[in-house]
């Protein structure tokens, strides 16, 4: 599981995210944080929660190999 927490006077986003080996690059999703990969594949879109600790941004990331 990928995640991100912001403290709560702290305002932010999920931007492009990736997944690289060093010859290749896999995006995972956009400049906005929308997924770039469809259903059941490696990302999904995140998950977010707030409370009065902040904000909780969660994917769940499924194992794979880069074909390099």
């Amino acid at each position: 599981t990928y995640t991100v927490h912001l403290a709560p006077s702290t305002r932010g986003r999920i931007g492009r995210c990736w997944a690289s080996d060093g010859k290749s690059e896999l995006e995972l999703s956009d400049n906005d944080g929308c997924s770039v990969q469809r259903s059941g594949e490696v990302w999904g879109d995140f998950e977010v929660s707030r409370d009065q600790r902040g904000t909780t941004f969660l994917n769940h990331i499924k194992a794979w190999a880069f074909p390099t």
